[in-house]
């Protein structure tokens, strides 16, 4: 049986959304932090040597990645948002197959 696309997207929605931090206050140091650590964006080299002219509008991330996971790019999470349940099973199956 295969599942509504509603509870698919609610899934993959919550698998993207995993363990995002912010901040105390609430909200992030920069629009690049947002989904820290498993899914904002990369580090911004400026803001690491203390140069970033850009702030809270930033489009890189103003968060410690020391020790960071591999995660998704943007690109990648569209693809698994759009993609069948059943297909992301054929394919992790498919992959985990022993050859």
């Amino acid at each position: 049986s295969s599942m509504s696309s509603a509870t698919e997207t609610d899934m993959l929605t919550h698998i993207a959304m995993i363990d995002i931090h912010k901040p105390a206050d609430g909200t992030p140091p920069s629009q690049g932090s947002i989904g820290h650590p498993e899914v904002c964006r990369r580090p911004c080299s400026y803001f690491a040597s203390g140069s970033c002219q850009n702030g809270s509008e930033c489009g890189f991330c103003h968060m410690d990645h020391a020790g960071r996971r591999g995660h998704l790019d943007t690109r990648t999470r569209d693809l698994l948002k759009r993609t069948s349940l059943d297909d992301i099973l054929t394919i992790v199956l498919d992959i985990d197959k022993p050859r």
